[in-house]
């Protein structure tokens, strides 16, 4: 399970790190607006990228193996005439 970012825990999927820092209640749009300033450098600090693939459960696969091969064997059998 991942780390909130936000609070001392396991991350409980609640979405507030998804949430707007300036205006409150607003799902952040990447609008970057609150890294907007006059300064001559800017710096943020990329500590994990979340592609959601960590928590997405196991998937059986669709096709069997064997019955692949066998349906593999069988094609390779009716085209050698």
């Amino acid at each position: 399970m991942r780390k909130c970012l936000i609070y001392d825990r396991e991350c409980i999927e609640c979405g507030e790190c998804n949430m707007c820092d300036l205006e409150s209640g607003k799902v952040c749009d990447n609008c970057m607006r609150c890294v907007e300033d006059d300064s001559d450098y800017k710096e943020i600090i990329i500590e994990e990228i979340v592609d959601g693939i960590e928590n997405a459960l196991p998937v059986e696969p669709l096709i069997d193996d064997q019955e692949l091969h066998k349906a593999w064997q069988k094609l390779k059998g009716d085209n050698a005439i």
